[in-house]
């Protein structure tokens, strides 16, 4: 009984004679402040009352009906999180064939897993996706006189009709190809008809129309061939530049942070170091290579060496981690398991990326390819056909609505 209640009774009591046990009555009357709860809200409790009646009698009710209400948006809102953002992600991977003969598409899931063109007698690599991932593109050589000369050629696959066409043909190899950021426009790295040095073209997607520029760096041996590829091509503010990958420099998106690149291999034992442009210091990240920035520059992420060896000195554990942007504090995520180096024909550490939406790392060791998720460190295997490939990507998709 509320405040309100008991005034009616009271009064009702008062100006009513209750007959032949009034005693009784109006005893059960004064009782009722000394056995009922008094309301904490009794405004409160009038207006329910109001709404829905005898207010202590709906009260429990509507009590588990709110519970369940909330537990319901509460899964629903953890259902809908991980429809969005699956693990692992989705999207195809693509990558080349260990032995370089054909470009394939995969999920990370094994469900999809099928070539995405093979022509014989052609080696076929670097397939990157374009920035919306409708189109996939690679590089196809028909080696001839030892693998300088021979037609080269970059194809656009679409993924919807399946269907390929030409961009670039000539009759000089092409060592790799990146597409700009607007996907407009394909970068690419091709032999010069004396086989000394590469020269830097870009052509317009729509209009097919090629552009080249200087001479660039001189040629290592078999550029083509070679499992890791040296060279790091890019765009920053729109225009292509191509530089060996061993000491070069690595931008944060926004070019304030730059990361010095050292041999890729754990011979020379580089350190990572990142340069603040802004304040001209310098932060220290230790032993590491592979480095790479997420997609929108808020962490780094590289592999970082750790002495000892596995398996009689064949490989080493090592660890991928991440050093968040500006605390430079490093989180470590996976182990990665690397080749020994040994002699002079050291093998490289191998490549390391992130996915487009920076949710996911995803890497080559010598057990296979992995992708681990940044968040909750969750890691599982890639299928067992990318084992040995020279290069992957993962496929960029919009995000769901």
């Amino acid at each position: 009984m509320n405040a309100e209640q008991e005034r009616v009774i009271r009064s009702w009591l008062e100006a009513r004679d209750p007959g032949n046990a009034p005693d009784r009555l109006r005893a059960a009357a004064a009782e009722v402040p000394v056995k009922t709860h008094r309301p904490a809200y009794p405004a409160f409790d009038s207006l329910m009352s109001r709404l829905f009646g005898p207010w202590a009698t709906t009260r429990p009710l509507l009590v588990i009906l709110v519970v369940l209400a909330l537990t319901v948006a509460v899964i629903a809102a953890g259902l809908l999180l991980r429809s969005q953002h699956p693990f692992p992600p989705r999207g195809l991977i693509a990558f080349a064939s260990p032995d370089g003969m054909d470009v394939r598409i995969a999920s990370a899931d094994g469900s999809v897993n099928r070539p995405v063109t093979s022509t014989p007698l052609v080696l076929e690599h670097a397939p990157r996706w374009s920035p919306d991932g409708q189109t996939l593109l690679f590089v196809r050589h028909a080696i001839a006189d030892g693998g300088c000369t021979g037609d080269g050629s970059i194809a656009l696959y679409d993924i919807a009709t399946q269907r390929e066409r030409t961009s670039v043909s000539g009759p000089r190899a092409i060592v790799a190809a990146e597409w700009s950021a607007s996907g407009g426009e394909i970068a690419f790295l091709r032999q010069r008809p004396d086989c000394s040095s590469l020269e830097l073209g870009v052509v317009d997607v729509a209009t097919g129309v090629v552009s080249i520029a200087p001479i660039i760096h001189p040629v290592p041996p078999s550029p083509v061939t070679r499992t890791y590829n040296p060279w790091l091509l890019r765009w920053t503010g729109g225009v292509p530049s191509a530089v060996d990958f061993v000491g070069a420099e690595l931008a944060s998106p926004d070019g304030r942070y730059v990361v010095t690149l050292g041999e890729p291999t754990r011979a020379a034992e580089p350190h990572v170091t990142v340069l603040d442009r802004d304040t001209d210091t310098s932060v220290q990240l230790g032993r590491g290579a592979e480095p790479v920035w997420s997609p929108d520059g808020s962490a780094l992420a590289f592999v970082q060496q750790i002495d000892g060896s596995l398996e009689y000195g064949i490989q080493y554990r090592d660890r991928l981690v991440i050093a968040t942007r500006g605390t430079w504090q490093i989180h470590s995520l996976a182990d990665v398991i690397d080749p020994a180096v040994e002699g002079s024909n050291p093998e490289p550490i191998l490549p390391v990326s992130w996915t487009q939406d920076g949710r996911a790392i995803y890497w080559l060791d010598t057990r296979g390819g992995h992708v681990v998720d940044v968040a909750s460190g969750q890691t599982t295997d890639l299928p067992k056909e990318v084992e040995g490939c020279s290069d992957l990507q993962w496929q960029p998709l919009p995000e769901p609505t």
